[in-house]
C-alpha cells in the first residue's frame, strides 16, 4: 500500500477531523502541538509560523509523526516533510516540480479551514494577536512512510511498520480507564499516539494495541498534549503541554508514568512555561 492508497476508512477520517497533531524532535525531547491541514495529492499539508520552534526543527531534521483523530477513530503517521518557505527562493526553485501541486494544495487548505482563517483576520484585526505584524508561515507536506489506523482501540490497517499483526494483537487488554482526558504523546522516533492523559497522576494511557508500534527502553524523554478546540481562531485556543521523562509501567506496558520537566501552557496567543513541580 503507497500513501496514495489510503483505505477509504483513513481518507473519510481525514476529511473529518479538525486538527493534526504534529510531533518533532527537538534538542529536549519529543515536542507536540496541533496544526490545521489538509490532504491533497497522497500528502497531508499544514502550516507553522517560521517563528516556532516546530518549523526551526523541521528546517534541520523534516522527521515528523502525525496524528489526526475523532472520536473512536485515529490515523497515525510517520514521515519526511518537505518545506516551502517564500523567503527561500532557492529552494522553491529546486521543488519547481511540486509547486503545482503545492499550489492546489494551498487552495484546497484554504477552502477547508475558511472559517478558521476567517477568525484569524477577525482576531488580527482586532488586536487580539497583538498589533505587530503575524511571523511568515511556512506550508510542509507529509507523504506518509509509516501509517496505522486506529479504531476503538484496535488497530484495524497498517503499513511500513515492519510488524506482524500478532505483535499488535490485543485480546487481553482490560478496557480503557475511567476518566482522563482525550491526548496525544510524542514518542522517540517521533511517534505521536493518541492516548488518555491522567493529569493528577502524570500518567497516559495508550490504547493497548498501540504499543506494538514503539521500541522504547525503560525511560525516555516524552511530552503529552491536552488542546482545546473551542471554537474557530487562534484567540479562542487553550491547551496544555507537558514534557519530561517516561517510564513505562512493568505491570501494564500501556500505561506509560510522566516525570514533568517542564509545563507549557497557553491561552490565546498567551503563553508560560514553567519547571514542573
Amino acid at each position: 500500500m503507497s500513501a496514495d492508497a489510503l483505505p477509504p476508512e483513513a481518507i473519510s477520517l481525514l476529511g473529518e477531523g479538525r486538527q493534526v497533531y504534529v510531533a518533532v524532535s527537538s534538542e529536549n525531547g519529543p515536542h507536540v502541538t496541533p496544526e490545521l491541514y489538509a490532504w491533497s495529492e497522497g500528502a497531508l499539508w499544514f502550516a507553522a509560523a517560521a517563528t516556532t520552534l516546530k518549523a526551526k526543527v523541521l528546517q534541520k531534521d523534516p522527521s515528523i509523526g502525525a496524528v489526526v483523530s475523532v472520536p473512536g477513530r485515529a490515523l497515525v503517521m510517520t514521515g519526511r516533510v518537505r518545506a516551502f518557505d517564500a523567503h527561500h527562493p532557492v529552494d522553491l526553485a529546486r521543488q519547481v516540480d511540486r509547486l503545482p501541486a503545492a499550489a492546489r494544495a494551498l487552495t484546497r487548505f484554504t477552502v477547508r479551514n475558511a472559517t478558521d482563517l476567517l477568525a484569524f483576520a477577525g482576531d488580527l484585526a482586532t488586536g487580539k494577536l497583538g498589533w505587530g505584524l503575524p511571523p511568515r508561515r511556512i506550508a510542509f507536506a507529509l507523504r506518509p512512510e509509516r501509517v496505522a489506523l486506529i479504531e476503538n482501540d484496535s488497530v484495524t490497517t497498517h503499513w511500513g511498520w515492519g510488524l506482524d499483526d500478532g505483535d499488535l494483537d490485543d485480546a487481553d487488554a482490560e478496557a480503557v480507564p475511567v476518566g482522563g482526558e482525550r491526548a496525544v504523546a510524542a514518542f522517540p522516533g517521533p511517534v505521536a499516539l493518541p492516548c488518555r492523559w491522567f493529569a493528577e497522576e502524570s500518567r497516559l494511557h495508550l490504547p493497548g494495541p498501540l504499543t506494538g508500534l514503539l521500541d522504547l527502553p525503560r525511560r525516555f524523554p516524552v511530552s503529552v498534549v491536552v488542546d482545546q478546540y473551542g471554537a474557530p481562531g487562534p484567540a479562542a485556543k487553550q491547551g496544555t503541554l507537558v514534557r519530561g521523562v517516561g517510564t513505562v509501567d512493568r505491570r501494564d506496558p500501556r500505561l506509560v508514568e510522566l516525570t514533568p520537566d517542564r509545563v507549557t501552557e497557553w491561552d490565546g496567543i498567551e503563553s508560560s512555561t514553567t519547571a514542573a513541580g
